[in-house]
């Protein structure tokens, strides 16, 4: 699994609306998402994830390096829902877990979507695809570039997550 320092093709950004929980702070979230996408594409791609692409594209005047996919979503967690890029047989690969709203704290049947939609636009072309049947926030793991992958039982082995397991 790639760490968070290593060389990335995108960002991935799922812009705020009314039935984010930034709702009592909409246009400032507004305003913070459209800043950190700006100065993200000044190094690299940014894909933004809005469910209404013709006002989200109006925020920006320059549109170099954004790359715009309208799609419903629950939230803007990325970091938990989104695909987790790992390297099998040196070929990136986007592993797809589930999510579940932090335990099914919050709604999410959106979001745990959006990586196969994605997929099945052609996002993922250069990279292989594998959806993994075990609930997993992305904000819940660490990894370094040695092989240690760092988590807590408490997270991945709820009642609400992964009971199954020990």
């Amino acid at each position: 699994m790639y760490p968070e320092w290593y060389p990335q093709e995108m960002v991935q950004l799922v812009f705020p609306h009314q039935d984010t929980d930034w709702k009592p702070y909409l246009q400032d979230a507004i305003d913070t998402f459209v800043q950190l996408a700006q100065i993200i594409q000044r190094y690299q791609k940014v894909l933004i994830i809005t469910s209404n692409l013709a006002y989200t594209k109006s925020l920006f005047t320059n549109k170099k390096n954004l790359i715009f996919i309208k799609l419903p979503s629950n939230d803007t967690w990325s970091r938990d829902f989104g695909g987790i890029t790992v390297s099998c047989g040196n070929k990136p690969t986007i592993l797809d877990f589930q999510f579940n709203g932090w335990g099914k704290k919050y709604q999410y049947n959106l979001d745990n979507q959006i990586t196969t939609k994605l997929k099945l636009k052609g996002i993922f072309k250069k990279y292989n695809y594998k959806s993994i049947p075990f609930v997993l926030e992305g904000g819940s793991i660490d990894v370094n570039s040695q092989g240690v992958l760092l988590t807590t039982t408490q997270c991945l082995l709820e009642k609400n997550r992964n009971p199954k397991f020990t």
